[in-house]
C-alpha cells in the first residue's frame, strides 16, 4: 500500500526545480539514458515504471461513435488509479496523458472537451476531480455538462440494475454547449453503461478513453476500427 510518507516525499522532490523523479517510483530521472528520453518526449515516469502500462491504442465504433483507447486496463493500472483516486494522490495526474501530449493539445483543440460526470459525494470525498486534473496536467479545459443523481458505483450493481443508469445520469439544465464538436472523455471504461447514457445527453463527435477493462475490449472486439492515420496518438 503506497504510504502517506512516501506521497508527501514525491511531493516536495517534485517541487525542487534541478531535478526530476519519476512520479510512481521516486527513481531520479537524471539517471534514464535510453533514446526515448533524450530524443522523443520527457516522460514523468521512468522507462521502468513506463514499461508496466499496457498501450492498447485502438478505436471501437459503439453505436455510430468511435471510442478511442489509450491503454488496456490490468492490475497495475488499478492500483495506479487507487492511489489516484481514492488515496488522492493527486500528483500522479499527469501520468497519463503525459506521454502523448503535444498530440493530445493538437487534436483535442477542435473539441469541446466534456468529462463523464462523478457523484458530488465523491468530489467531496477527495476534494478534486480526478478527470479535470489529469486534462489540466497538459492544459486542456475540460467541462462537465452531466451530473449524477445518485451516488451509483456500477461494480457494486447488478447487470439489471445498471441498466438503470439513465435515470442516475442527467444533464443539467443550464450549462453552455460551445458550437463546436463535442469529445467526451472518461479515465476507465468498465461495462460501457455510463459512456452511453452519456453518449444519449451529448450526442458526442468521439469518445476517449483512458483506460478499458479487458473484459470490454474482449465483448467489443468485433466492433475494432482500422484507421489509416489515427486521430489521437
Amino acid at each position: 500500500m503506497f504510504s502517506k510518507k512516501s506521497s508527501n516525499q514525491r511531493m516536495c522532490r517534485s517541487a525542487l526545480p534541478d531535478e526530476c523523479f519519476c512520479l510512481d517510483c521516486l527513481r531520479p530521472l537524471d539517471e534514464e539514458t535510453t533514446f526515448t528520453r533524450m530524443f522523443l518526449n520527457d516522460d514523468v515516469l521512468c522507462s521502468s515504471c513506463r514499461s508496466k502500462w499496457l498501450e492498447h491504442k485502438k478505436i471501437y465504433n459503439i453505436n455510430g461513435i468511435n471510442y478511442h483507447v489509450l491503454y488496456e486496463y490490468d492490475e497495475n493500472l488499478e492500483s495506479f488509479f487507487f492511489r489516484y483516486k481514492e488515496q488522492r494522490d493527486i500528483v500522479l495526474a499527469p501520468s497519463f496523458l503525459h506521454l502523448y501530449k503535444d498530440q493530445f493539445q493538437k487534436t483535442m483543440k477542435k473539441y469541446m472537451v466534456c468529462g463523464v460526470c462523478s457523484s458530488d459525494k465523491k468530489y467531496f470525498q477527495r476534494g478534486f476531480l480526478p478527470l479535470e486534473e489529469i486534462f489540466n496536467s497538459i492544459n486542456i479545459k475540460i467541462y462537465f455538462p452531466l451530473y449524477k443523481a445518485l451516488d451509483f458505483k456500477q461494480s457494486k450493481h447488478s447487470k439489471k440494475e445498471r441498466a438503470q443508469i439513465e435515470k442516475i445520469i442527467q444533464r443539467k439544465n443550464i450549462y453552455p454547449i460551445a458550437l463546436k464538436n463535442i469529445l467526451l472523455v472518461d479515465d476507465v471504461l468498465t461495462t460501457g453503461a455510463t459512456l452511453h447514457r452519456s453518449c444519449e445527453l451529448l450526442k458526442p463527435s468521439a469518445v476517449f478513453v483512458i483506460a478499458a477493462h479487458s473484459l470490454w475490449i474482449k465483448e467489443n472486439k468485433p466492433y475494432e476500427q482500422v484507421e489509416k492515420k489515427h486521430t489521437f496518438w
